[in-house]
Formats: structure tokens, sequence, C-alpha cells
């Protein structure tokens, strides 16, 4: 089954109005966390299943945005619950860049928002032990912020999933 515009009305309406992409494929198949170390680092250091050591020797997405200059932070709707803290590195390094949601919000009103930013839902979501329209408010309230701030005119809101495809993609991997 699927959802269809009457159970999602935000997300239907968005996608008639913005670009879409049907070819993203997760870079490991399984679950969450090992999904998002991709997102950080380009690797899940060979974990497949959920554990909970830290992964400390790779080098990621936001140390090389500290070494060009570029600011950035990952707003969590539940930072202790955020994969950046997986990271032994980044929570020894850049612990002030992990901020809850709020702060996002807050960024963009005062005009501080940084070159880069990362949402992370944390169980507002549309898993299906969850409330869809939770997870869809959250994202419309992100996107709908971002939409009515000064920065829209130059940004680039990026929305996939960590198990792109997997329970609801009608594209098979390659």
């Amino acid at each position: 089954g699927y959802y269809d515009w009457t159970d999602m009305p935000y997300y239907y309406f968005m996608a008639s109005q913005f670009a879409m992409s049907d070819r993203w494929f997760s870079p490991v198949p399984t679950n969450t966390n090992e999904n998002r170390h991709y997102t950080y680092a380009a690797t899940s250091t060979g974990h497949v299943y959920p554990w909970s050591g830290a992964l400390s020797n790779s080098t990621t997405i936001w140390d090389e945005l500290e070494a060009a200059g570029v600011t950035w932070k990952v707003y969590a709707a539940n930072p202790n619950a955020s994969v950046f803290k997986q990271f032994a590195s980044l929570t020894s390094k850049y612990a002030s860049h992990l901020v809850p949601m709020q702060q996002y919000f807050d960024d963009l009103n005062a005009g501080t928002l940084p070159q880069v930013a990362t949402l992370e839902t944390n169980g507002l979501d549309e898993h299906p032990s969850n409330s869809i329209q939770l997870g869809a408010n959250f994202v419309a309230s992100a996107i709908n912020a971002l939409m009515c701030s000064q920065y829209w005119t130059d940004s680039a809101f990026i929305l996939s999933y960590d198990e792109f495809g997997g329970l609801y993609d009608h594209v098979h991997p390659q």
C-alpha cells in the first residue's frame, strides 16, 4: 500500500511544486543509523546492524566543512538520540554544533542560520510505528519556516529519507 494525497496533502503539494528524485538509493540496505553514518562520513565502517559503539576514525563532512571555513549546525529534535553522538571525534571537537531543533527556528528568525544546516527528526517521522501526521507536520514546519525567512531566495532544502526507498519506493535498486 501507499499513502495518497488525502493522507499526506503537504508532501503531495510540495512534490507538485518542486524537484523530485526517483532514483535515490540507500548506501547500505539496513537501518537508520548506519545510513546516517554514510551521510556524515561516507561509511558505516562495515556496520550493517544497529550497534552501540562509537565511530572514532572516520573523517566526516563536518570535518571537511570546518577545514573549508564553512559554518554548520546539526539541529535535532532529540539531540541525545542524534547520530552525531556516535562519532567520538564529533562530540569531542564540535559539541556546540549539535543543537535542539528550536534553535533552527531561532536562527532563521535572528538571521544567524549557518551555511549548512542538517535537521534530524529523531522520532518525528513517518516510520510505520509512528504517526505520519506528526512526521509530515515536523517537515512542514521546517520547510515553511525557511520559505518565510530571508534565506529562502538562495537556499536549497533537500529532504531525504535515510532508508532511501526501503518502505515506499517502486524503483528497484541497481
